[in-house]
C-alpha cells in the first residue's frame, strides 16, 4: 500500500511539471493535472494488484488476529455421551471420557496431551454393536402390546428368524413351548422371540444362541391387578357385591376368593404374583420370600433389561443403548391399545388396602 502512494506522488507531480510549464493557465492546469493524476495511478494501482500475492497476505491477516485459528480442539470435545452398552458384561474395559475444561484454556501442550491419552484410551475400546438375537418376554396386562411391535419391527427390518407359534398370539403358555408349538425354520436356528410364553432358563439357554439378551416390561403391582380384574373379568366371574369397586372389596379377605385353577397341569393365579409368574416364578411358591428373593437375583442376572410401563420412554432409551439400536427403532404408537374404561381404573388403594395387597403378592413388591 505504501508503495501505491508513492508512486501515485510521484507521477503527479511529473505530470503538473509537463501539463503547466505556465503560470499563467493555472485553473486549466490544474483541471489537466488532477485528470492526468486520477488516470495514471488508476493504471499503476491495477499494475500492482496483479503482481501481489493475497493468498499470502490474507494468511498473515488470519494469523495476527486469530492466533488460535489453527489451534486443533481436542477429541473430547466432539464425543457424544457413552452409550449404557459401553459398561456392560459384553462390552467390557470401555468407560466414559469426559470433557476436560482445562483443555479449553490450556496451551497446546495440554491439548496433544489429552489427545494422546484419548488415542491411547481409543486402543482399548470396544466397538458398540447392534445386538439383533433376543428374546422379549411377554407379560399380561403390562403393556406388552404397546412395546411388542417395537421389537418386531426391528426384526423384520434386519431379516432376523423369528420364533413364530403355529396359534394365535400365545407361543406356550402356562407351560414351555413344546416342539409342535412353533413354526420350524430349515437350519433351526432363532434370533428372535416376542410371542406370549412362561420364561424358562433352561429351555430358552438351550434354544437361543449364547449372546442372547433376555428383555421384558412390568407394571405397578397394584395397577396390574386392576387390569386384570377387568380384562379376565374377575369381578364379574366371583360375584362381588361391589360391583363399582370389587378390588377394593377383594382385598378385605383376598384367600377367601377361588382364584387359581390348574391349566395343562400347571397352577395359575391371576391375581396372585401374576407378573411374576409370567417370569418362571410358580404359584406354589407365593408365599416363600426366600425363594422369590433368590430368583429375583437370577433374573437380574439372566435379563438385559426390564422395562417400566409407568416410566416407558425411559425404558426405551436405556434398551436402545443397552442393544446399541437406532433411534428410528425407538418409535411406537402412543394411542392406547386397552383404552376401555371401568369404575375402578383410576382407584388408589388406602394404606390398608395397600398392605393387604403387598401381603398377597409378595414376589412382585420384593
Amino acid at each position: 500500500h505504501r508503495m501505491c502512494w508513492e508512486t501515485c506522488l510521484i507521477t503527479s507531480t511529473l505530470a503538473r511539471s509537463t501539463v503547466c510549464p505556465s503560470i499563467g493557465r493555472k485553473r486549466r492546469c490544474n483541471m489537466h493535472a488532477a485528470e492526468t493524476f486520477f488516470a495514471v495511478s488508476l493504471g499503476v494501482a491495477l499494475i500492482l494488484l496483479l503482481f501481489v500475492d493475497w493468498t499470502r497476505v490474507l494468511s498473515n491477516s488470519m494469523e495476527r488476529w486469530h492466533p488460535y485459528w489453527n489451534r486443533p480442539m481436542s477429541p473430547s470435545f466432539y464425543e457424544q455421551e457413552p452409550r449404557i452398552a459401553d459398561f456392560s458384561t459384553t462390552l467390557p474395559n470401555v468407560g466414559a471420557r469426559r470433557l476436560n475444561p482445562a483443555s479449553l484454556v490450556g496451551g497446546a501442550d495440554d491439548v496433544r496431551q489429552q489427545n494422546h491419552t484419548t488415542e491411547e484410551k481409543s486402543e482399548h475400546s470396544a466397538v458398540c454393536v447392534p445386538r439383533t438375537n433376543f428374546v422379549f418376554m411377554k407379560v399380561h396386562k403390562a403393556g406388552s402390546s404397546t412395546t411388542t411391535p417395537i421389537v418386531a419391527r426391528y426384526a423384520l427390518r434386519n431379516n432376523l428368524a423369528v420364533m413364530f407359534p403355529l396359534g394365535r398370539g400365545t407361543l406356550s403358555w402356562p407351560t414351555i413351548p413344546q416342539i409342535d408349538d412353533y413354526i420350524h425354520t430349515s437350519d433351526e436356528v432363532y434370533n428372535v422371540l416376542f410371542h406370549h410364553t412362561v420364561y424358562n432358563k433352561q429351555w430358552m439357554e438351550s434354544t437361543f444362541p449364547a449372546n442372547t439378551a433376555y428383555l421384558s416390561i412390568l407394571r405397578e403391582p397394584f395397577s396390574h391387578l386392576k387390569s386384570s380384574f377387568h380384562f379376565y373379568k374377575l369381578d364379574y366371574l366371583l360375584r362381588f357385591k361391589n360391583k363399582e369397586n370389587p378390588v377394593k372389596e377383594f382385598l378385605e379377605d383376598p384367600g377367601k376368593y377361588h382364584t387359581s385353577g390348574v391349566l395343562n397341569g400347571v397352577l395359575v393365579d391371576k391375581t396372585r404374583n401374576a407378573q411374576a409368574f409370567d417370569m418362571g416364578y410358580p404359584v406354589e411358591k407365593a408365599g416363600d420370600m426366600k425363594s422369590g428373593r433368590e430368583y429375583i437375583k437370577q433374573l437380574d442376572r439372566d435379563f438385559t433389561l426390564f422395562l417400566i410401563l409407568e416410566y416407558l420412554d425411559h425404558s426405551l432409551v436405556l434398551l436402545r443403548r443397552l442393544m446399541c439400536w437406532e433411534l428410528r427403532d425407538m418409535l411406537y404408537d402412543t394411542t392406547p391399545k386397552n383404552d376401555k374404561t371401568y369404575p375402578y381404573k383410576f382407584y388408589q388403594p388406602t394404606r390398608a388396602e395397600r398392605e393387604a395387597h403387598r401381603h398377597w403378592s409378595p414376589v412382585e413388591y420384593a
